[in-house]
């Protein structure tokens, strides 16, 4: 073993270079003074962010609970509007009288043009369902309920068109059987 170990010449390359003084009088006790102030001090820092994180907690408590009266006061001021409920139920009342005549019909010549006309009530009852949802957000709810309005005369007057050609149709069945008979 000639060679000596990596460390072992660390060692002997440094020797004489190590500071071997003796603490001045008093150090430790310095020392546990500084490590009891930091202690003390990583303590305090320690509660700041719990009252951080309650004060932050309380903001958004606060912002929501203004923000959902805004909305609900904003639903309360459309479905409070008593005028608008009134129109709101005539023209459902009146929708339902028309879906009923048009179901009570039983023609087989009439029969696709019924079941064209229910897929065109659904496709305007899922556009009336989108108006009631955009009432709730922000914005000009006097257009969203002219809109809303527009759609239940909509869906009336697509009822009452198919309910004419209905009757034609009837008609001119009668009247071709009517010339026709010897």
């Amino acid at each position: 073993m000639n060679k000596q170990d990596p460390i072992e010449q660390l060692f002997t390359s440094l020797e004489g270079q190590f500071d071997t003084e003796m603490p001045a009088p008093g150090h430790e006790a310095r020392f546990l003074k500084k490590l009891q102030d930091t202690e003390q001090s990583k303590a305090k820092e320690r509660k700041r962010p719990i009252w951080t994180i309650v004060s932050i907690a309380a903001s958004i408590a606060l912002i929501l609970t203004v923000g959902l009266q805004i909305v609900q006061q904003n639903n309360s001021a459309i479905e409070a509007d008593p005028e608008f409920a009134k129109t709101e139920n005539y023209f459902a009342s009146v929708l339902k009288t028309e879906i009923e005549k048009l179901e009570a019909e039983n023609d087989p010549i009439a029969k696709k043009l019924v079941d064209d006309t229910m897929l065109q009530l659904g496709k305007l009852e899922a556009d009336y369902a989108k108006l009631k949802e955009a009432v709730d957000q922000p914005g000009d709810q006097k257009l969203i309920l002219h809109a809303m309005i527009t759609n239940f005369q909509t869906r009336i007057n697509l009822l009452q068109d198919v309910l004419n050609k209905i009757e034609e149709i009837k008609n001119l069945k009668n009247d071709n059987y009517e010339n026709h008979v010897i």
